[in-house]
């Protein structure tokens, strides 16, 4: 059985306020977008980048206010480079664990139109990840609305419902009754040191399904974040090292 792998980039904000403030000639001139493109080229890697709508720790900038003058350039490179819903803002936590289907559909709805305004609609893709994942089950409906085909979890827990929850006890599973089909994170490689990244993807290997979901979070690359990792790069890059080693392909998960 051929394995393929998806890799999701969270709460990501901080590098479009870069762009939007440093009025970069190109996307790339970013460091951060610079070394995922390094990455796509040497492992044939495809990012999911989920974003905010208003960056928290800069509450001044919101992706409204970002610039149409890339459009070209996020086109050119969606083949690899997408960008998602993950929640309005970074706090507070859970943002949707009680939310309203109208609450959530709004959100989502909001982030779409900017990304599509500013890099163009092949660029967008739907939404996998919501912001710390719990929803309430009436907004499952709201998700296959947006396009969703799969979404990730962490653990049974994320969920309420007692039924889902006994499915997440499977890694890969589709769920009749909400439409949608439900896969484990493999691994969180900002919570995993170095040393644990490959023996983490060679234990997610083991579980037998057909496709693997890695995810990170953007902020832990940017040294001015408080909780920044300096080797950051160096766990994602040797996580992508494994898999291209293993033979497993990039895919977009939602494709």
């Amino acid at each position: 059985m051929s394995v393929e792998y998806a890799f999701a980039i969270d709460d990501c904000v901080f590098f479009l306020t870069e762009i939007f403030e440093k009025k970069y000639e190109s996307l790339f001139d970013c460091f951060f977008l610079k070394k995922l493109r390094e990455f796509n080229r040497n492992y044939g890697t495809k990012f999911v980048l989920n974003i905010f709508f208003r960056n928290d720790h800069k509450p001044d900038f919101n992706i409204g206010l970002f610039p149409d003058t890339y459009k070209d350039e996020w086109i050119a490179n969606s083949d690899w480079l997408r960008l998602s819903f993950h929640a309005f803002s970074e706090f507070p936590g859970l943002p949707y664990k009680n939310a309203s289907p109208d609450a959530l559909r709004q959100d989502i709805e909001l982030i779409e139109t900017q990304i599509i305004r500013f890099a163009g609609k092949k660029t967008y893709s739907p939404p996998a990840v919501v912001h710390f994942i719990s929803i309430p089950d009436d907004c499952f409906s709201v998700m296959k609305e947006a396009g969703s085909k799969y979404l990730m979890f962490l653990s049974p827990g994320n969920y309420e419902d007692e039924s889902l929850k006994a499915e997440c006890a499977q890694p890969l599973f589709h769920d009749e009754a909400r439409g949608l089909s439900f896969i484990k994170c493999a691994i969180v490689i900002n919570n995993t040191p170095l040393e644990l990244v490959e023996g983490k993807l060679a234990e997610a290997l083991s579980w037998g399904t057909e496709k693997i979901h890695l995810l990170t979070h953007e902020q832990y690359s940017f040294d001015y974040y408080s909780n920044y990792l300096p080797d950051h790069f160096d766990r994602i890059e040797t996580a992508l090292r494994f898999l291209k080693n293993k033979g497993i392909e990039p895919i977009f998960i939602q494709d």
